[in-house]
């Protein structure tokens, strides 16, 4: 039983799904942070002495959920990778796509 998950775990976590989808989340997320306490107008200096202040407990589930979070991110733009590269290359299926893809054909004719 702990083998079954732990080889669906390791198959979740595969190399194509770190270097596509899971690092660009930790990345984008972690930055989306540090613009969010920049430009909050709050100083990462008193937010540090808080983060140490905190229970330990705390700080666990805080770094668990950025995890959690890092992860479904990642899985739902893996599992959408297919229909975003469709979507770039022009095939759209969305209401008023066809104007939109007439307007682009006519753009790089000219």
């Amino acid at each position: 039983m702990f083998n079954e998950v732990l080889k669906e775990v390791t198959g979740i976590f595969d190399r194509r799904f770190l270097l596509n989808a899971f690092f660009p989340c930790l990345v984008f997320w972690g930055l989306l942070e540090i613009v969010g306490v920049i430009g909050g107008g709050l100083e990462p200096l008193k937010l540090l002495q808080n983060w140490n202040q905190q229970d330990g407990t705390l700080k666990t589930l805080e770094i668990i959920g950025l995890i959690t979070l890092v992860v479904f991110s990642a899985s739902v733009l893996f599992s959408q990778a297919a229909s975003i590269l469709r979507f770039y290359e022009g095939y759209w299926q969305f209401p008023m796509s066809q104007q939109l893809s007439q307007l682009g054909k006519t753009w790089h004719q000219v």
